[in-house]
């Protein structure tokens, strides 16, 4: 059903404090010229513009935007943001006021060019599940298309929802909550521009399914595991996996995710038409797919890079030199590739390969507007076409 929210949608200027990039030649891989403002600190969200085409033997430099921060608004906190091709971005704030009995006061909020757009807050969200009485309010941003939908994740005492919004509209998508046999929680939502949305919906029997919406359709269960438990004991019921980890789907309505077969075994799957097939055999904590099917993996160990013309899987990066910990892989469609990582020092940053300085965006230690970066935080949608990088800095 379509659930209106009320007309919030309004409009704030942010201080510009766009950089200019400088290009010092035309071809990609050349290196462009860092300019820095001033910044008065905290926490801040930054759009980066970057050249993600830059040589092996050569570090690209980046010019930085800074889209918010919490010292120019009154925010106690932002959320990893999301880009689309536009350049447009959203991000989730926890606001300093307190409404409803809540503490954490969330606001969902899209920018383009220096004009910050409310989407959504704790008090509209409410209406969303009719006239309950409890107090909710937006978890998690999931993503954000190219049509300008945003998708976003609601909870409220035991139950949740996620959500697209679009022109001040909002559709619900999936429900959970704790009733018998019923959904008791629904994550990793990927949206694409055709409005279709893919998550993973945890069931209290102990399953887990990929599900699939499409506007104004049934919902469509892609793949389902059941998860044995005790570890050991046979699974509640006769699936083919005993787990899923990650979802996501493209612009084809391919969806790909990650999976535990019955004996073991890891692998990445896909969906094409009515039928599931083997990728390559690999496990995977997080995933992101391209329009073209090549599928950028992460897991303990390794980042790598599944290329669907060869059929090839590549390794992009390894934790035997200074990466440690891996976090979200994403890949464009010019197969253009960043990921997060913490290295053996516990630095965290953003980069395109191996090399933690050649290919390195940003990371703790690095001067960023004027201050020095503690901590870079990096989503699945922080790479759109373009080369632009949206992340996070402490």
């Amino acid at each position: 059903m379509n659930t209106y929210i009320h007309n919030i949608r309004s409009q704030r200027r942010l201080i510009n404090f766009a950089v200019e990039n400088s290009h010092q030649n035309a071809k990609l891989g050349e290196k462009w010229k860092r300019r820095l403002q001033n910044w008065s600190g905290g926490v801040t969200l930054s759009l980066c513009l970057s050249a993600l085409a830059a040589t092996q033997v050569q570090a690209a430099t980046y010019s930085f935007t800074k889209i918010a921060d919490t010292k120019s608004f009154p925010w106690r906190s932002i959320s990893t943001a999301v880009i689309n091709d536009s350049g447009t971005v959203s991000f989730l704030v926890t606001s300093t006021r307190e409404t409803r009995n809540i503490s954490g006061y969330s606001i969902l909020y899209t920018s383009n060019e220096n004009q910050l757009t409310e989407i959504a807050n704790s008090d509209t969200v409410s209406s969303l599940f009719g006239n309950s009485t409890l107090s909710f309010s937006i978890d998690l941003l999931e993503g954000i298309n190219n049509n300008g939908t945003v998708a976003f994740k609601v909870e409220g005492g035991m139950r949740r929802g996620i959500f697209i919004s679009q022109n001040g509209f909002a559709t619900g998508r999936g429900f959970g909550g704790t009733s018998p046999g019923g959904t008791i929680d629904i994550s990793q939502a990927s949206l694409n521009d055709l409005e279709e949305l893919v998550y993973l919906e945890k069931n209290i029997t102990r399953t887990d399914s990929v599900i699939l919406t499409r506007p104004n359709q049934p919902n469509v269960t892609i793949a389902t595991a059941s998860i044995p438990f005790p570890p050991g004991t046979p699974p509640a019921i006769n699936a083919r996996f005993i787990g899923i980890s990650s979802v996501d789907i493209n612009n084809n309505s391919e969806v790909v995710f990650a999976a535990t077969n019955r004996d073991g075994t890891a692998a990445i799957y896909t969906n094409r038409g009515d039928s599931l097939s083997t990728l390559v055999e690999i496990g995977a904590d997080r995933l992101d797919i391209n329009d073209s099917g090549d599928v950028a993996l992460s897991n303990q160990n390794t980042i790598s890079l599944f290329h669907r013309a060869s059929g090839s899987l590549s390794a992009i990066a390894d934790t035997s030199g200074q990466f440690r910990i891996f976090g979200f892989p994403a890949i464009n469609n010019n197969g253009k590739l960043a990921f997060g990582a913490t290295l053996a020092l516990g630095e965290t940053g953003i980069y395109t390969g191996a090399d933690p300085v050649n290919d390195k965006v940003i990371a703790s230690g690095d001067t960023l507007l004027g201050s020095t970066v503690k901590s870079v935080r990096f989503s699945r949608q922080g790479l759109n076409n373009q080369g632009q990088i949206v992340f996070l800095a402490e």
